[in-house]
C-alpha cells in the first residue's frame, strides 16, 4: 500500500490511542477456536474459512463448526485463476473462501479497516501485508479471498445470481466480520470497507446495493463511472459503455455460448468440468470480470443508482491517479512511424523499472474483442 493511502486510512478510521500489548493468540470464532500467531506487537491469524467451500455458481454458506483449536498460522488457498505475466498465482482449488486478520491486540474495541483486493481475475487477501497498517494504526485488518472472474462472475439464462458470486462472498466476509471481529479486539460498529481499483469498484456496488455492512468507505482508482471510448486502447475495440459493469442478460448470454463451446448443455454439466478444463478457455477470467446489474445486488447500472441518489450515506474517502489507464493505452497503442508500443517506449527511458504488463497480450477470441480483458 502506497504510503499516502496508509495515512488516509489512518484519517479517516481515526486512531483510539495505542492499544494494550498482545493478548492470548486463541481466538473463539462462532464457528470455533482459531490459535494465531504472535509477531512483534501484534497477531496475525490466517486462513479462517469465513464461508464454506462454495459450490460452483451458488451462494457462499455458513462453514461447519469445528472442534479444539485450529491453528490460523498459514494461509488459505488462493481462488481459481490462471495467472498472469506479472503474478505467478496459477490455482485450481474451489476450497478458497479465507479471511485473514492482523490485530495489535485481542482485547478492546479498535477500529476495523476490511480489505477487497484489486484485478478481479488474479490475486489473494494474504498477498497484501497488513502488518504494518495495523501496528502504525492500532487498527484491525482483515483481508480475504473471493471468487473471481468465471467462477465469481458467470452467469446462465435462469442461474440465479448471474454475475454476482463474487459480491455475494464480498458481502458474506463483511457478514463474519460484525459477527466475530470483537473476538479479535475489533468494534464491528466501526468498520471502513477499502480498496484499489477493481476492490474500490467493489466497494461501490456495495455502498449501491443492499444495505451496507460498514461504516466508512474508501476508494483508490475506482471505474464505478469510467467508460471506454471506441479504439482507446488498441484501433478495432468497440466503444464500451461501461468497464466495471455488464448486464445480467449479457453475461448470461456469453455463458451459454460458452457452455455450448465447452460441451455442455446446462450448469449442471459445466458443474462437473474439471477447473483445469474451464480455465484451459481462452480469456475465461477476463471475460467474467465485469459484475452483472440488473439483479438482486445491483438493481440497475450504478451510474444510475448514484444519480438517484440510492446509495449509502457515510463517509467516504475516494482518489485517483493523474493519468488514470493511461497504461491500458500504452500496451497496445502503436506510433505511427516506429509502429512500437507506448509501452516500448516507457521500457526505453526506464530501464531501473521495467513496466508492469496488466495482462497477456494474447489475442481474445472475436466474439469478445469488445470485452477483450481487463486486469486493474
Amino acid at each position: 500500500m502506497r504510503r499516502g493511502t496508509l495515512l488516509a486510512a489512518l484519517l479517516l478510521v481515526s486512531a483510539c490511542g495505542k492499544g494494550v500489548s498482545v493478548t492470548s493468540d486463541v481466538v473463539a470464532t462462532d464457528t470455533g477456536q482459531v490459535r494465531g500467531d504472535q509477531r512483534d506487537g501484534h497477531l496475525v491469524f490466517q486462513g479462517i474459512p469465513y464461508a464454506a467451500k462454495p459450490e460452483r455458481w451458488k451462494p457462499p454458506v455458513k462453514p461447519q463448526a469445528w472442534s479444539g483449536v485450529r491453528d490460523a498460522l498459514q494461509p488459505g488457498s488462493p481462488c481459481p485463476q490462471v495467472g498472469s505475466s506479472y503474478a505467478a498465482t496459477k490455482n485450481t482449488d474451489e476450497d478458497c473462501l479465507f479471511a485473514n486478520v492482523t490485530t495489535p491486540s485481542t482485547t478492546g474495541r479498535k477500529p476495523v479497516l476490511v480489505w477487497i483486493h484489486g484485478d478481479g481475475a488474479v490475486g489473494a487477501g494474504h498477498y497484501f501485508n497488513a502488518e504494518r497498517l495495523a501496528r502504525q494504526g492500532d487498527v484491525v485488518v482483515v483481508t480475504f479471498n473471493y471468487r473471481m472472474g468465471v467462477f465469481g462472475g458467470f452467469g446462465l439464462p435462469g442461474l440465479p445470481h448471474s454475475g454476482e458470486f463474487g459480491l455475494l462472498d464480498q458481502r458474506a466476509a463483511l457478514e463474519w466480520v460484525q459477527r466475530n471481529i470483537s473476538a479479535f479486539g475489533g468494534d464491528p460498529g466501526n468498520v471502513t470497507l477499502f480498496g484499489v481499483s477493481f476492490g474500490a469498484t467493489a466497494v461501490s456496488a456495495h455502498l449501491i446495493g443492499q444495505k451496507p455492512l460498514f461504516h466508512k468507505a474508501i476508494m483508490h482508482s475506482s471505474f464505478t463511472l469510467v467508460d471506454v471510448p471506441k479504439g482507446a486502447w488498441y484501433a478495432d475495440l468497440e466503444a464500451l459503455p461501461s468497464l466495471a459493469w455488464r448486464p445480467v442478460p449479457e453475461i448470461q448470454e456469453i455463458g451459454a455460448m460458452i457452455t455450448r463451446e465447452l460441451g455442455c448443455a446446462d450448469v449442471e454439466c459445466l458443474r462437473r468440468l474439471p477447473v483445469e478444463k474451464l480455465l484451459e478457455y481462452e480469456q475465461i477470467m477476463n471475460i467474467f470480470q465485469p459484475v452483472g446489474y440488473g439483479g438482486e445486488l445491483l438493481p440497475k447500472l450504478p451510474a444510475e443508482s448514484l444519480e438517484a441518489g440510492e446509495f449509502a450515506g457515510i463517509p467516504i474517502l475516494a482518489g485517483a491517479t493523474r493519468d488514470e489507464h493511461n497504461s491500458f493505452v500504452g500496451l497496445f497503442r502503436q506510433e505511427p512511424m516506429s509502429g512500437r508500443t507506448t509501452r516500448d517506449c516507457c521500457a526505453r527511458r526506464s530501464r531501473r523499472r521495467p513496466p508492469r504488463s496488466s495482462a497477456s497480450t494474447r489475442s481474445a477470441p472475436t466474439r469478445h474483442r469488445s470485452r477483450r480483458w481487463r486486469r486493474c
